[in-house]
């Protein structure tokens, strides 16, 4: 084995576990998931599947009988969807029929652990053993 390969090879096996490290999310769904307590037990810190991210949802309607704007739920979690936006709900509560009626959703999605980063350097460590190897 050539000292070139065997410095690929350990950089390859030296960043399997980026493979297993997918990005941590906070799970908690209940009504105190608006603001982080270490006393609830509705905050789980949970691992996610490759290619997620974290979201943070608030659902909330306007009350035409208090004439303001009502937050009603939040919840987190992992967000498996493509391309994870709030712009359906910027959109929703311009609509004052939709707003008062069934209510909108305000979803805030990030990349990095906790809100949230999983180490992903894998690929790098692959070219890396390509161009060694050819």
């Amino acid at each position: 084995m050539t000292p070139i390969f065997s410095l690929a090879t350990l950089l390859i096996f030296g960043q399997l576990p980026a493979l297993i490290d997918s990005i941590q999310c906070w799970n908690c769904v209940g009504i105190d998931c608006d603001t982080y307590r270490s006393s609830s037990k509705n905050w789980e810190l949970v691992t996610c599947q490759e290619g997620s991210v974290c979201q943070k949802t608030d659902y909330k309607f306007y009350s035409n009988q208090k004439n303001q704007s009502i937050d009603i739920h939040t919840v987190r979690s992992c967000s498996y969807e493509t391309g994870c936006t709030w712009d359906r709900s910027k959109s929703c509560t311009k609509n004052p029929v939709e707003y008062a009626g069934r209510g909108c959703v305000d979803r805030y999605c990030c990349g990095r652990d906790k809100c949230n980063s999983g180490s992903r350097s894998i690929g790098i460590s692959i070219t890396i053993l390509i161009i060694f190897l050819f």
